[in-house]
């Protein structure tokens, strides 16, 4: 476990586990220089056993881990919040400021990390203390703006001990996952913004005045198999238990050989027994597989890969993005498929602004429970953005076909480029609102345009369709001969009510979209992107 240690407190911060000694250089009137010298030891961070139930074991201190240069620290002298910066990394820490330093003649003196020009001191309490619901994931440690520790000292030649204010929980993810998230209670909060109240010798005393609260804390990053990775908590008892939830990465293991994705897991582990958790003491969940959690049902969509992503191409790795062959709901790619209201999951038989169900939803942008694709379709699947069916129209070329749009993907054949070809067949026009390499086709002769433009087209026979569907609304049949597709954005124009869409009719594509009163129900057409 010592070199587990070692590593976590490493990456994590520089604040963990290390030891030193503490110097105010004073001057001759009770101030100091304003460069301090300061060392310091800190508590050591334990292991109190396995929640899950697994082997016991602790973590043991005496690891010496140097500071980071440019790591800031708060010094509280009852008078002015200080911010000192190291200058130069090591177990001896140099500290500086760019101006005067803490008073030599206070009565006590306070040091917060990470500073934070929202905290405030008053005697002993520390007001204003974030610990965020959101952490980065950091690889054997965990996120730095969440080791939350508190020193104190009544004169300034006495060396400062840290202390933690936070609890740990530590986890083994069995797969490569894109975020993790731990749920609590509904009233057992997790984390938010708070006081601290610190004893003489700095330790955290009690936790009050707790707002903007969070039951949930979500870990994102790149979180990968068999390594460990830590959350930070509020110590407290959590009396009813909790959740864990792991949202696998979505890459081209998840791709099969008949142009479907399936196997984006997501994968919950969960216990009723209440949790104590303790500050400066770690619970480890252990390792969260599949072969010990309860998954998700899989869901399989084909796809179609017209060829584009980001830095991606034939020899290099990124990511790619897939789109549905059908609409959501569709059984071909000729079908309009379901409707739904922005925000609803579900299709139902008229679309009116009394039977609306997110009335009271205004987000920017849908979150996981509001987008159709996600809930319908499993993780990783969403409505596209804006920024989605721009990136689309730039790579690849549209044709419009009767009352269909077909997407055709873009390419060299014969040593020429396919909009090259376009343009010298006449049929190419410019988009009027995008730059001048972005063209489309519209014709009334389906096979002919069709079999041309898979003629020149690398990937022959490979296509998205679009039908023409419309919208419903209290009519509860389509109306409209148009195609219209929701977004994932509304719109942020006038009160809210309206949210975006791709839009293609007579006078051609409208894109970036119009926006459309989101109580009306609408096609989707899902995407997805993978780690290619």
């Amino acid at each position: 476990m010592k070199n587990i240690a070692l590593k976590m407190v490493i990456t994590a911060t520089a604040f963990l586990s290390f030891s030193c000694s503490s110097e105010f250089q004073e001057n001759e009137n009770g101030g100091n220089t304003g460069n301090t010298v300061v060392t310091a030891t800190q508590e050591t961070l334990l292991e109190a056993g396995n929640v899950f139930g697994q082997t016991r074991t602790s973590l043991t201190g005496g690891t010496t881990v140097t500071w980071n240069e440019g790591d800031l620290i708060s010094m509280y002298d009852g008078t002015s919040n200080i911010k000192y910066e190291v200058s130069k990394g090591g177990a001896t820490c140099t500290f500086h400021t760019t101006g005067d330093g803490v008073s030599g003649s206070a009565n006590r003196y306070t040091a917060f990390y990470p500073y934070d020009m929202n905290v405030t001191f008053s005697d002993n309490t520390i007001s204003h203390v974030t610990l965020p619901a959101n952490q980065e994931a950091v690889e054997n440690g965990f996120d730095p703006t969440c080791n939350l520790i508190t020193a104190s000292a009544k004169t300034i030649s006495s060396p400062i001990t840290f202390k933690h204010v936070c609890s740990y929980l530590k986890f083994v993810p069995g797969f490569d996952c894109e975020r993790v998230v731990f749920t609590f209670g509904d009233n057992d909060a997790v984390a938010g913004t708070f006081d601290i109240s610190v004893g003489d010798d700095g330790t955290p005393s009690s936790i009050s005045n707790l707002s903007d609260k969070s039951n949930s804390i979500t870990l994102v990053g790149d979180i990968t198999k068999g390594k460990t990775y830590y959350i930070a908590v509020l110590p407290r008892t959590y009396s009813n238990g909790f959740k864990v939830t792991l949202e696998q990465k979505v890459t081209k293991d998840c791709v099969d050989t008949e142009r479907k994705v399936v196997n984006t897991s997501v994968c919950h582990r969960e216990t009723t027994k209440a949790l104590t958790s303790t500050r400066a003491r770690i619970k480890s969940l252990g390792t969260l597989d599949k072969t010990n959690t309860t998954q998700d049902a899989d869901f399989s969509m084909e796809y179609v890969d017209l060829g584009y992503g980001d830095d991606w191409n034939a020899t290099t790795s990124g990511t790619k993005v897939l789109w549905a062959k059908c609409n959501l709901g569709a059984t071909n790619e000729t079908d309009g498929g379901n409707y739904y209201a922005w925000g609803e999951v579900s299709p139902k038989e008229a679309y009116t602004s009394t039977n609306y169900l997110c009335n009271d939803y205004y987000p920017v942008t849908l979150d996981k429970t509001h987008d159709a694709a996600t809930v319908n379709l499993g993780h990783g699947w969403r409505t596209p953005s804006r920024e989605d069916y721009a990136e689309l129209k730039h790579n690849t070329i549209w044709v419009l076909s009767g009352s269909s749009l077909y997407i055709y993907p873009n390419g060299t054949t014969n040593g020429k480029d396919v909009k090259d070809c376009m343009k010298s067949h006449g049929t190419l026009k410019r988009y009027s609102d995008y730059t001048s390499d972005s063209y489309y086709v519209e014709t009334e002769d389906d096979e002919d345009i069709i079999n041309y433009v898979n003629s020149l087209s690398t990937n022959n026979d490979v296509y998205m369709c679009i039908p023409c569907a419309g919208h419903k609304d209290d009519k509860g049949t389509p109306h409209g001969s148009c195609i219209r597709t929701w977004m994932n954005t509304r719109s942020t124009d006038g009160d809210g009510s309206h949210a975006n869409y791709l839009g293609v009719w007579g006078d051609g594509i409208n894109l970036p979209s119009k926006a459309y009163t989101r109580y009306n129900g609408m096609p989707i057409r899902p995407c997805i992107t993978i780690k290619w």
